[in-house]
């Protein structure tokens, strides 16, 4: 199993397992980053965001790349609540193109390795069916 803290030397390396980045908007030498995965469908007004932070400390070694100046820590898994706003279609869908997202709320999730991640995604994909991939 896959610690998420192994990946605190190189947090990026989530992207090559769908996730994006999303940085802090501060200057401050301690912010936080996130790597993100978004469930939504047309169909409904609810987007779920499967979110993994990580703290950022930067310092100011001009002698050191500026990787080298960036350190990571792993802080926890997230879900993340949003109400998109978004107009009615028809009487079956919404149009995604009005969207003005809300975030209704953050909750801590108990996940500390990339697989259970994996898992939680896998069930947030819209239109998941377990009982029909027998």
């Amino acid at each position: 199993m896959t610690d998420l803290t192994d990946f605190d030397d190189d947090p990026d390396q989530l992207e090559r397992f769908g996730y994006s980045r999303r940085n802090d908007g501060t200057a401050d030498v301690v912010r936080s980053v996130w790597f993100e995965k978004a469930f939504a469908t047309d169909e409904t007004q609810v987007q779920l965001t499967l979110q993994i932070e990580f703290e950022l400390g930067l310092s100011d070694d001009p002698f050191v790349t500026y990787a080298q100046n960036c350190s990571y820590s792993f802080n926890g898994v997230y879900l993340r609540v949003f109400d998109r706003r978004m107009e009615p279609f028809n009487n079956l869908s919404f149009d995604e193109d009005t969207a003005r997202p809300v975030e209704i709320d953050r909750y801590r999730l108990c996940i500390g390795s990339l697989e259970d991640c994996e898992r939680l995604a896998q069930l947030l994909k819209p239109g998941f069916r377990p009982w029909l991939s027998r």
